[in-house]
């Protein structure tokens, strides 16, 4: 579900804005989207919504990333909204203009990168390190210890 489907409290909106600011410390050029994903009523039942969906675009193709964008989904047990909500997991995928072109699902313990071109090594360390920070903003220090 769009990040902006989720911002009627202020608690929410201060959480999806420090997404926003986790991403751009990794990443400094990179401008968000909030509302990744286009209302079209044929296609409503892709919505998921129990998860948070934000796009950050790059200008132009980001070399070390391997991608014009970064599609990230932060899935929850429940709504995010409810208060016993949890982080099931978080999934990044590279895009270029017309294909994905790599894939991270952060559920996995040694944060498998697939796809066609794999962000390089550095890029997987600060996208790792986004991932860590999501995970604590939402109160998990060590998400490895949760049960899946």
């Amino acid at each position: 579900m769009n990040a902006t489907d989720h911002t009627e409290t202020y608690e929410m909106l201060s959480k999806i804005s420090r997404i926003v600011s986790l991403f751009k410390e990794q990443f400094l050029d990179a401008h968000p989207d909030l509302s990744p994903w286009i209302y079209d009523p044929a296609l409503r039942y892709l919505i998921d919504p129990h998860s948070i969906d934000l796009c950050f675009h790059f200008p132009g193709w980001h070399p070390t990333c391997h991608s014009h964008c970064v599609l990230t989904q932060i899935r929850f047990s429940e709504n995010p909204k409810s208060a016993d909500a949890r982080i099931i997991d978080i999934e990044s995928m590279g895009y270029t203009h017309t294909e994905p072109y790599w894939r991270c699902r952060s559920t996995t313990d040694d944060w498998d990168f697939d796809g066609i071109s794999p962000p390089t090594l550095l890029a997987r360390k600060k996208l790792e390190q986004f991932f860590q920070d999501v995970y604590a903003l939402f109160g998990y220090s060590d998400h490895s210890e949760q049960s899946f």
